[in-house]
């Protein structure tokens, strides 16, 4: 499967980019230039607890490169590891894929929030059709994270394994 890791200079986008690396997938990152810059110059480390630290080692491009929306044309999964508010960045991605005229890729994002589908959904609509939603796939983060900047290196410490739970629609309820 090949995997395109959105927010890969962050704690969440590059264990995940990690993680299904090893596991055999094809994987590349995206993000900002000075973030993309500390992994080629091998400044990046992952660091399982109870591991060894390894160097993130992966194809990478900064937001500005071309070649980055190339990879994403060609991806069976985009896994989205971006901050909130989410609305100018999935405005970004889902203008380029938009243009693409390909299959969308599924749309994997992994935050905690309330609302969060309803963000997603807002800006999803102005760009692909009611079925399309079906490719969306919302999950909930429940390990701990810690990213340290350290000698201009940035270090990434999580635990193993990695735990999610899928989130679904929620359901209105009036509780009062």
């Amino acid at each position: 499967m090949k995997i395109g890791v959105i927010g890969v200079g962050g704690a969440v986008g590059s264990t995940f980019a990690f993680e299904f690396q090893r596991a055999g997938h094809e994987v590349f990152g995206i993000d900002k230039e000075k973030e993309i810059q500390k992994i080629r110059e091998k400044k990046f480390f992952l660091h399982p607890f109870f591991q060894e630290k390894k160097v993130l080692k992966l194809k990478v491009f900064s937001l500005e490169e071309k070649e980055a929306f190339r990879e994403i044309e060609n991806c069976d999964l985009l896994f989205f590891a971006i901050p909130r508010p989410l609305k100018d960045s999935l405005f970004f991605y889902f203008q380029k894929l938009a243009q693409q005229k390909k299959e969308l890729p599924f749309l994997f994002f992994i935050q905690n929030g309330l609302n969060l589908r309803e963000e997603i959904l807002r800006v999803f609509q102005l760009f692909f059709k009611k079925e399309d939603e079906k490719k969306i796939i919302r999950a909930i983060l429940l390990n701990p994270f810690l990213k340290k900047n350290k000698e201009e290196k940035i270090i990434i410490r999580y635990s193993l394994p990695l735990k999610i739970l899928l989130a679904r629609e929620k359901e209105e309820r009036e509780f009062f």
